[in-house]
C-alpha cells in the first residue's frame, strides 16, 4: 500500500513536471504567433490584381464589311491584352465590352445572317477563350444582330431597350438558321435556347414551366414530354405562336434573369462590371459619337507640305479632340523621306483615340506609304496605289528601308514587304497561306524567313506590283476595305456627319498650292517671259519689256520652288546660261560655244524646274518629262505664232512696232545706202590679211594695222588663217581663204 501510494505520487509528479515543461516551451511560440496574427490583422487586404478592359462599338446593321471590321478591331484589342499580360503577369482575366449601337432611327433589323453568323462564330471561338465578353445594349436591337449578342458570355442592357424579333426580315426561317440559333444559345446559355428560337421563328410557342429543379423555358413538344413525365407542375405562355419574342431589358432582367445588369449610362456600366469608369477604354473607330476631320494631301509631296500637315494633325488631335481622321490623297509622291516622316506620325496616333482612314484618288510611289500607314484604305474606282511615281528612290535609299517600315507596318497589321514593294518595283512579293488556318499574307523572301514557324506558311503565286495596285486589285488582296465613288459614300459608310469638317488651311496657301500645281500656269509664265524678252532684244537698251520678262521668269522659278520641283541647281543653270549667251553676243563673238551652251543650259533649267528628276527612270517620269518638254515647246512656239500673226494681220499695230522693227520703205533704204557709202572699203578689194578670230561666218580680220569686221564667203575659217578680200559692198567686207601656192 505504501509502495503503491509512493509510485502513484511519483507518477503524478512526473506528469506535472511534463505539463509545466511543455507550457514553458509553448508559451514563446504562442506569443509569437499571436503577435504575428495581430500584425497581419492590422494590415490592409492586398489590392486586387489589375484588369484590362476595353469597349468596342459595333455599328448595326451588320452588313457589307462590318463583321470583318469588328474582327480586325477585336484582334487588335486581343494583341493589346496579350502585351499587357506579358508586362504584368498577375492581371485578371481581360474584359471586352461589345456595345451594339444601331444607326439612328433603326434597330439593326436589316443585319445579314451570313455576316452576323460569321461574327458570332468568331466571338465564340477559342481566340476569345481567355477573354470575358460582355454584350452592352443601350438601344433596341432586332434582327440577326441577336446572333453575336448570343455569342457573348454576359448581357447588360438599358432598362427600356428591347431585344428580339431576330427573324423580322425573314418570311420563312430555314432549318439551318434555327440550328445556328440553337447552337449559340446552348453554348453560352445567356438566353435559353427555346426563348432564342421564339425570338427567331413566329410559328413557335414558348412556355415557362415550373419543375422541381426550377423554372425552364421549353417549346410545345418538350412541354408535352415534361407533362408525361410528371415534372411540369405549372406552365405559362411566354411567346405565343404568331409573335416573335421582343422583350425590354427590364423584362429580361427581372422576369427571366437573362440580363445580368440594367444600366442607363457608361458610368453605371463600369459599376456593374466592378471596374473604375476610367479603366474602360473605348475604340472610336467603329461607331459611337464620331468627331471627324478631313485633311487633304494634293500634288507633289514636299518637306514643307508634310511639316504643315503634321502640325495640322497634331493640332486637331490635341486641341480639337477629333477621333476620326480622313486623309484624302491625290498625289504622285515626291519625297520618300517626307512620306516616311508623315507615315510615322500617322502610326504614332493612339489607335484607341483616333481612327485613320485614307481616301485614295491617286497615291503613286512614296505617297502609297501614307495610305498604308492608316487604319483603313478606301479607293476611288480609277485610283491607283503605289507603282511608278514622281520620285524613284535610288538603290542606296531602298537598302535597309524595311527597318524603317517595320514599325509602321506592324502598327497597322500589314507586312512591310507590301509597303516596300510600293516604292521598289524590283522587290518580289508572294502570297503565303498558312497550312492550318488558311490565313493569307503577302511577304517577300526575307520577311517570310524571319517569321516564327515559317515552315507553316506555303508560298503561292507572285504578286504583280510593278505598276502598283488598282482599286479592284487592292480590294481583292484586302489591302483596301472598299471602293467608293466619292467622299459622300465614305461618310455614309462610317456614319459621319453630312457636313464633314475640312482642316482649315490658310486661304492664300491653299490657293497657291492649287495654282502652282496647274500645268497651264507655268506655260503661261514662260510664254510671256519669252514674248517680252524678244521685245527687249529688238529695242536698244533696257526697258519695261525686259523688266516684265525677268519678272515672269522669277515667278516661274518661284512657282516651281513652291511646287517642290525646282532647286538652286535649276536657278544656277538658268542664270549661267543667260550670262553665257550675253557673253557670246556682246563680249566674245566666236565659234558660238558660249551661245549654244548657254541656250542649252537655259532650256535645260526650264525643263528641270518642272520636274523632280534629271533623267526619267520610270514610266511616270517619262510622261512628266514629255509634258515638261511639251509645255516649253508650246510656250516658245506660241510666241512665234503670235509674232507671225501680228506681222501678217496687224503690221501697223503700235505695240507690235515696239517689239519688232518695221520694214524700211524704199526712201529709207536709199537713204541708208547713201549713209553706208560714206564709209567706203573699196580700196581693200584684193588685199590679204590674217584672221584675228574665227569666222563663223562673221569675225575679225587684221589687214595691215587695221582690225576689221568681216564675214567669210560661206565656210567657217579658223583663227590665224590668211584670207583675201573678194567682195566689198558698203561696209560689208567678204573674205576667202588664200590658197597655198
Amino acid at each position: 500500500m505504501i509502495l503503491a501510494t509512493r509510485v502513484g505520487s511519483d507518477r503524478s509528479g512526473w506528469f506535472s513536471f511534463l505539463r509545466q515543461t511543455t507550457w514553458a516551451c509553448c508559451l514563446p511560440v504562442i506569443f509569437a504567433a499571436s503577435l504575428l496574427a495581430n500584425q497581419l490583422a492590422a494590415q490592409e487586404p492586398p489590392p486586387p490584381a489589375p484588369v484590362s478592359a476595353y469597349q468596342l462599338v459595333i455599328p448595326l446593321p451588320i452588313v457589307d464589311e462590318v463583321d470583318r471590321d469588328v474582327k480586325r478591331a477585336v484582334t487588335r484589342v486581343l494583341e493589346r491584352f496579350e502585351q499587357e499580360s506579358r508586362e504584368q503577369e498577375d492581371r485578371q482575366r481581360p474584359l471586352l465590352v461589345l456595345e451594339f449601337r444601331p444607326r439612328e432611327g433603326t434597330a439593326g433589323e436589316t443585319s445579314e445572317f451570313d455576316r452576323s453568323f460569321s461574327l458570332a462564330r468568331f466571338l465564340a471561338s477559342d481566340a476569345l477563350r481567355q477573354v470575358r465578353t460582355v454584350a452592352y445594349l443601350p438601344l433596341t436591337v432586332k434582327g440577326h444582330s441577336l446572333l453575336p449578342v448570343l455569342s457573348c458570355q454576359q448581357i447588360v442592357m438599358a432598362p427600356d431597350a428591347q431585344l428580339g424579333e431576330a427573324g423580322i426580315t425573314d418570311e420563312h426561317v430555314a432549318p439551318e438558321v434555327r440550328l445556328v440559333y440553337q447552337e449559340f444559345s446552348s453554348r453560352r446559355r445567356v438566353i435559353q435556347p427555346a426563348v432564342a428560337l421564339g425570338m427567331l421563328d413566329r410559328t413557335l410557342t414558348v412556355f415557362e414551366v415550373k419543375t422541381p429543379q426550377g423554372p425552364r423555358y421549353v417549346l410545345a413538344e418538350e412541354l408535352e414530354q415534361l407533362k408525361q413525365a410528371g415534372e411540369a407542375t405549372e406552365s405559362r405562355t411566354v411567346i405565343p405562336a404568331g409573335d416573335m419574342g421582343l422583350f425590354t431589358g427590364r423584362q429580361l432582367r427581372l422576369e427571366f434573369g437573362f440580363v445580368s445588369h440594367l444600366v442607363s449610362n457608361e458610368t453605371e456600366l463600369a459599376e456593374a462590371l466592378e471596374i473604375p469608369a476610367g479603366l474602360l477604354r473605348r475604340d472610336p473607330g467603329l461607331s459611337g459619337t464620331p468627331r471627324p476631320i478631313r485633311i487633304d494631301l494634293e500634288g507633289r509631296i514636299t518637306r514643307q507640305k508634310v511639316a504643315r500637315l503634321k502640325n495640322e494633325i497634331r493640332d486637331q488631335v490635341e486641341n480639337e479632340g477629333i477621333n476620326f481622321l480622313c486623309l484624302g490623297i491625290d498625289s504622285p509622291g515626291g519625297s520618300l523621306t517626307a512620306s516616311i516622316d508623315l507615315a510615322s506620325t500617322l502610326k504614332d496616333l493612339d489607335a484607341s483615340k483616333v481612327k485613320t482612314v485614307a481616301f485614295v484618288e491617286q497615291a503613286l510611289g512614296d505617297a502609297a506609304l501614307l495610305a498604308l500607314a492608316c487604319d483603313e484604305i478606301l479607293m476611288a474606282p480609277d485610283a491607283r496605289l503605289g507603282g511608278p511615281g514622281d520620285y524613284q528612290p535610288s538603290r542606296s535609299e531602298l537598302k535597309g528601308l524595311e527597318e524603317t517600315l517595320q514599325p509602321i507596318a506592324a502598327a497597322r497589321g500589314r507586312s512591310w514587304s507590301l509597303m516596300k514593294a510600293m516604292v521598289d518595283p524590283k522587290l518580289p512579293v508572294f502570297s503565303y497561306e498558312h497550312k492550318e488556318t488558311g490565313e493569307i499574307r503577302y511577304l517577300c523572301a526575307d520577311e517570310h524567313a524571319k517569321l516564327e514557324k515559317s515552315d507553316s506558311w506555303v508560298r503561292q503565286q507572285k504578286l504583280k506590283l510593278a505598276e502598283g495596285l488598282s482599286a479592284e486589285k487592292a480590294r481583292a488582296l484586302e489591302v483596301s476595305r472598299k471602293t467608293v465613288q466619292n467622299v459622300g459614300e465614305l461618310k455614309e459608310l462610317y456614319q459621319l456627319p453630312e457636313q464633314l469638317k475640312i482642316a482649315e488651311t490658310p486661304r492664300l496657301t491653299q490657293m497657291l498650292d492649287r495654282l502652282v500645281a496647274q500645268p497651264w500656269f507655268a506655260s503661261t509664265l514662260l510664254f510671256f517671259a519669252f514674248l517680252f524678252l524678244m521685245s527687249e532684244i529688238s529695242a536698244p537698251g533696257l526697258g519695261i519689256p525686259g523688266f516684265i520678262s525677268a519678272l515672269c521668269f522669277m515667278l516661274f522659278f518661284w512657282a516651281q520652288f513652291f511646287n517642290g520641283t525646282a532647286g538652286w541647281l535649276e536657278i544656277l543653270l538658268f542664270v549661267s546660261g543667260v550670262i553665257f549667251v550675253g557673253l557670246e553676243i556682246f563680249v566674245v563673238p566666236g565659234l558660238g560655244v558660249f551661245g549654244i551652251g548657254g541656250g542649252i543650259m537655259i532650256v535645260g533649267a526650264l525643263i528641270m524646274a518642272s520636274q523632280t528628276f534629271i533623267i526619267p527612270s520610270n514610266s511616270y517620269q517619262v510622261d512628266v518629262f514629255v509634258s515638261s518638254l511639251f509645255r516649253f515647246v508650246m510656250a516658245s512656239g506660241g510666241v512665234i505664232v503670235v509674232i507671225w500673226g501680228m506681222v501678217r494681220f496687224f503690221p501697223d499695230n503700235f505695240w507690235f512696232r515696239q517689239v519688232i522693227l518695221p520694214a524700211l520703205s524704199a526712201e529709207e533704204l536709199e537713204a541708208q545706202e547713201r549713209r553706208e557709202e560714206m564709209v567706203s572699203w573699196d580700196h581693200l578689194l584684193g588685199e590679204t590679211g590674217m584672221t584675228a578670230t574665227a569666222l563663223v561666218p562673221a569675225g575679225k580680220v587684221r589687214i595691215g594695222h587695221k582690225l576689221l569686221d568681216v564675214i567669210s564667203d560661206g565656210d567657217m575659217i579658223e583663227k590665224g588663217i590668211p584670207v583675201s578680200v573678194v567682195e566689198v559692198k558698203g561696209n560689208r567686207v567678204v573674205v576667202r581663204t588664200v590658197e597655198s601656192p
